[in-house]
């Protein structure tokens, strides 16, 4: 649900700041159609009980220490500097 909150936000402020990039499709009644969905998930967050959103605390602090770990190992940046 926060990936989709964040899809909702992201689609109002691209077409904002970057009128002139391609769009691949077009949101219809914008900005108020992707205001409710912004809308409807948060209130959807926010009926989760306290275990679920620690169970998404725990697995998305998991996730960024291996794509962080992973990244750091195999960036170029990282090869090109040794």
């Amino acid at each position: 649900m926060i990936a989709i909150a964040l899809v909702n936000v992201a689609v109002v402020v691209l077409r904002r700041t970057r009128p002139e990039m391609p769009c691949a499709f077009r949101v219809p009644l914008s900005p108020v159609l992707p205001a409710l969905g912004f809308g409807f998930c948060v209130w959807m967050m926010g009926s989760l009980n306290t275990v679920t959103w620690v169970v998404f605390g725990v697995r998305m602090a998991v996730g960024l220490v291996f794509y962080f770990s992973y990244g750091y190992r195999r960036s170029r940046l990282a090869a090109s500097e040794k």
